[in-house]
């Protein structure tokens, strides 16, 4: 069944050339937790990604997506901490 394709390129879609929806797709693709689609996500944050979003992904509940966010960190000079954080998904919940 091709539908989790159809369905993360879709966000990926949207991520790509709508800036102003890309936290709220990034958002419900992490809630949505479709098994795969981590190596996606962790390469539109490294193309296009920002601070919080590789928060969203460090404290996501996903260890890819936490090494996305890690990895998008180093990259940019940050230091990343275990502690408080986005909190504004987790992985596979809604």
């Amino acid at each position: 069944d091709n539908e989790p394709d159809f369905i993360v390129s879709a966000i990926i879609h949207k991520v790509l050339n709508n800036s102003a929806a890309r936290t709220k797709s990034i958002v419900l693709a992490v809630k949505l937790g479709i098994p795969g689609s981590e190596v996606k996500m962790n390469r539109v944050l490294k193309k296009y990604g920002n601070k919080s979003m590789a928060e969203d992904f460090l404290n996501s509940g996903s260890e890819i997506l936490a090494e996305g966010g890690r990895s998008w960190a180093r990259a940019h000079g940050l230091t990343v901490a275990r502690g408080k954080g986005s909190h504004r998904s987790t992985w596979g919940r809604f």
